[in-house]
Parts: C-alpha cells; structure tokens; sequence
C-alpha cells in the first residue's frame, strides 16, 4: 500500500483511549456469494449492516505501542462460529508504503479474488460496532480483481 505520506514510527493514538488503533487494511471477497455475519453485527461495522463482502482482511495496525500485521478469517462466521484472527503476520513500513505478506494458501488458494485497500482509524476494540472511520479507500468503490 503506497501512502500520501509516510508513516511516523509512533503515530498519535486516536480519541478512544488504550483501546484505539490506526490500521491499513486489505479486504478481499473471495467469495462473491457469501457475506460473512457476526453476533452483534459484521466485522468490521456494526449490527444492521447487510453482510461484509469480504471473507478476509489483513491489516497492519497500530495500537499505540506497536504496529502488528494480522489476517481475518471471516469464514467461520458464515457457520456461526467466531472469526479467527492470526497475528505474527510479517510486514514492512518503508516511508509511505507499507506492504504486509501472506502466504495465498491463507486464503484458500483462490485463483481470482475481489480486492480493496483503506486507511482507518478504530475508536475502540469491540467488533461488531460502528467505531471506526476509514479516511481513504482504494478503489473509491466495490473491489478490484485479481488477476486483471
């Protein structure tokens, strides 16, 4: 993910508290006929939301303290079954690009995916609320697909 600018190495905790994060976020649907929906609502929105096209995020985030790349499984959602977070994920922050890698097979090996990127803040650490904002989203709407 290339920024506008680059990120500091220890970015401002936004309004929340010790529960606030600054994440950069990958969606990808790899799926286009699920929509993955939690108790309480869908990650990462809150509860009226239609579903998350998105059976996956990545992200690198940082919580104050340190920046940690992570990988959401939401497919266990679509059993009823809680999301499965793996953090450890290995990244880099070089100036205004952050790239983040993960292993395709991660994500079910899937030979084409819908793809999108955003820049967001996280005002508190429940899931499922609507305490978030993303200030950039690329593209401005829907996914992009891999491969081209």
């Amino acid at each position: 993910m290339d920024l506008a600018e680059i990120v500091p190495a220890n970015p401002p905790v936004p309004s929340g508290g010790t529960t606030a994060s600054h994440f950069w976020i990958w969606g990808f649907d790899t799926d286009p006929a699920a929509f993955p929906e939690g108790k309480g609502g869908v990650f990462p929105s809150g509860p009226g939301s239609a579903g998350n096209p998105s059976e996956f995020f990545l992200d690198v985030e940082w919580d104050g303290t340190q920046f940690t790349g992570k990988v959401y499984d939401l497919r266990p959602l679509l059993k009823g079954e809680p999301m499965v977070v793996t953090p450890g994920q290995p990244f880099t922050i070089v100036g205004a690009r952050i790239t983040l890698s993960v292993a395709a097979s991660a994500l079910g090996d899937p030979s084409t995916f819908g793809w999108g990127t955003a820049t967001c803040t996280r005002h508190s650490d429940k899931f499922g609320t609507e305490g978030f904002q993303c200030f950039d989203n690329a593209p401005d709407a829907g996914f992009t697909t891999w491969p081209q």
